[in-house]
């Protein structure tokens, strides 16, 4: 990056003089130390963002696992499978669990009669797939971001307009370390 900007300040020195543009007089040594010195911030905000990335990107590489699950009713008379990285969320209503997979960059809708408290017990070594409210599991690889106050947040999902809620007993600290990263 430093390279780069010693040889546009080159190009710039010199096409300056061999367009015979008028610019105040600066020798080459000023133009390249001019061009070092405001290219260090934009270099070190580029190193650092790259390791952040870097770090970021590993975790999630590491948290990819193609695990499958098998999940069954209340009264085991009906079960499904799944790979633990087409989860993207799980909804409750009442007695009913509502899976939302991933299949073919489509959510689909998969409902079984049990309870959350249940499916999270089936899904407890899975630490990617956390519960963030009391009628929300999520899995951590397709939050996006989140929004919202310590009045009530709500996650945003990658690709999906789904919003899920989070319960107050999450702080703004316990999100950001716990489900976001």
């Amino acid at each position: 990056m430093l390279f780069a900007t010693i040889i546009i300040s080159i190009i710039i020195f010199y096409g300056s003089i061999f367009l015979n543009i008028n610019t105040p007089s600066i020798t080459l040594f000023d133009l390249l130390k001019f061009g070092v010195l405001g290219s260090i911030i934009p270099n070190f905000i580029f190193f650092i963002s790259d390791e952040y990335f870097k770090i970021k990107l590993d975790k999630n590489e590491k948290s990819h696992k193609k695990e499958k699950i098998t999940i069954y009713s209340l009264n085991k008379k009906e079960s499904f499978s799944f790979l633990t990285n087409s989860l993207v969320y799980i909804n409750s209503q009442g007695n009913y669990v509502s899976f939302f997979l991933l299949k073919n960059n489509e959510l689909k809708e998969k409902v079984i009669r049990n309870t959350i408290s249940e499916i999270e017990k089936e899904l407890k070594g899975e630490e990617n797939i956390i519960r963030v409210h009391r009628s929300y599991i999520v899995n951590k690889d397709f939050i996006l971001d989140y929004k919202g106050n310590s009045k009530g947040y709500k996650l945003i999902l990658k690709k999906f307009p789904q919003l899920i809620p989070v319960s107050r007993s999450f702080s703004k600290k316990k999100l950001q370390n716990k489900i976001l990263y």
